[in-house]
């Protein structure tokens, strides 16, 4: 479930470019009680080049890697994939 999605709330000067989110990981999942925070790049030729997305809070997952995710979705991106599709996806 996506909890937050979007530029810095707290900071009206932050990049549009640059999003957050918080995450609540699915039900009958070893993450199911975790609320995970993720750092959304979205690059200036998007929707063509996909965003990058990281988790900030540490996660032990198999398609994560020192934050970074390592997913046919993120490297094979539809070009009509909304970021909350990638988002969800990610765990």
């Amino acid at each position: 479930m996506i909890l937050s999605l979007g530029p810095d709330p707290s900071d009206p000067a932050a990049d549009p470019l640059i999003w957050f989110s918080q995450i609540q990981g699915p039900p009958n999942s070893p993450f199911e009680c975790g609320v995970f925070t993720l750092k959304i790049v979205i690059p200036p030729d998007y929707p063509d080049v996909p965003p990058k997305i990281e988790f900030i809070t540490p996660i032990l997952h198999p398609n994560v890697q020192n934050g970074q995710i390592c997913m046919s979705l993120l490297e094979q991106w539809p070009r009509n994939m909304l970021i909350e599709h990638a988002v969800f996806a990610v765990i």
